[in-house]
């Protein structure tokens, strides 16, 4: 059947679309990113990584230990945000390194940018790592191929 191939894709993006607005708005209102929201996306897209693409598990574990490193050390990054980190960098690492850290300085970029906008020192971030993970996915097309739709 060949309307199914190109109906995955599209499904994932709208999914994924959805997910990105709610983490967004919530954030935005709650300057919170709730466990409900990034706990079961993370489990989903660890066991289909785990399965499909290995180099995006590592893209995942990156942004992680990055994040939870300097929350421990410095400080500035929420629980919530520590917990976003794993499942954008499993999104956008499957083509390696590089895209996972440009996404996490376009992010870092981006929450600066709204915090001397606003004036304000305490601003959501997780708007920012979804915006840096889009940027990423529109320049560098090849770091959404984690999961290949394209199976015979």
């Amino acid at each position: 059947m060949g309307g199914t191939h190109i109906m995955w894709p599209a499904v994932t993006i709208v999914i994924g679309a959805a997910w990105a607005l709610a983490l967004c708005w919530y954030d935005m209102k709650y300057q919170r990113l709730p466990d409900n929201l990034t706990m079961p996306v993370l489990c989903c897209l660890i066991i289909i990584a785990a399965r499909m693409n290995y180099v995006a598990l590592f893209g995942g574990l990156v942004w992680f230990f990055l994040y939870f490193m300097i929350a421990l050390l410095v400080g500035g990054i929420g629980g919530g945000d520590i917990k976003l980190a794993p499942s954008l960098g499993i999104i956008i690492g499957a083509d390696g390194i590089w895209p996972v850290f440009t996404a996490i300085f376009l992010a870092q970029m981006f929450t600066l940018v709204g915090a001397m906008v606003f004036r304000r020192t305490k601003i959501p971030h997780g708007p920012a790592m979804i915006l840096g993970c889009i940027i990423v996915l529109a320049c560098h097309p090849a770091s959404s191929t984690f999961i290949h739709f394209d199976r015979g």
